[in-house]
């Protein structure tokens, strides 16, 4: 499991205020494989990684599983976006936030492969600025 890895949990704990909330139970799966010989395991279940700011604002939604690289990557980015972001005051936040997920749905538009993320070169004035 992603989170119960020490890079994970540790790069969490460290950077965020994590909060969990279960929305229903997860699905279990028997497997019997004759003899007397079954296997009972948990499935993976729906995983959406809300990143907020202090004040529970949401900045980006990591839906799904990822491999530990690329979930740390996605979550490297969305720390210094929310830092950035969060120090923004009311409604000249959302115009950041509007700017953010422009910038980076161009960037991984103009990927050949998706899962890699783009360089995080994005500064004040690219989160500041006025829609393009």
């Amino acid at each position: 499991m992603l989170f119960s890895r020490d890079d994970v949990a540790s790069f969490i704990n460290e950077n965020f205020e994590p909060a969990w909330e279960t929305v229903r139970p997860v699905p279990i799966v028997t497997i019997d494989f004759g003899g007397g010989t079954v296997v009972t395991r948990t499935m993976h279940g729906n995983i959406a990684t809300y990143v907020c700011t202090s004040d529970a604002n949401v900045i980006d939604i990591l839906p799904g599983v990822y491999e530990p690289i690329v979930y740390l990557d996605r979550l490297t980015r969305l720390h210094s976006i929310a830092q950035r972001i969060g120090k923004i005051p009311g409604s000249d936040r959302n115009q950041a936030l509007a700017n953010y997920h422009r910038w980076w749905s161009d960037a991984l538009a103009s990927l050949s492969d998706p899962s890699v993320s783009p360089k995080l070169d994005l500064g004040k004035a690219d989160v500041e600025g006025p829609l393009k």
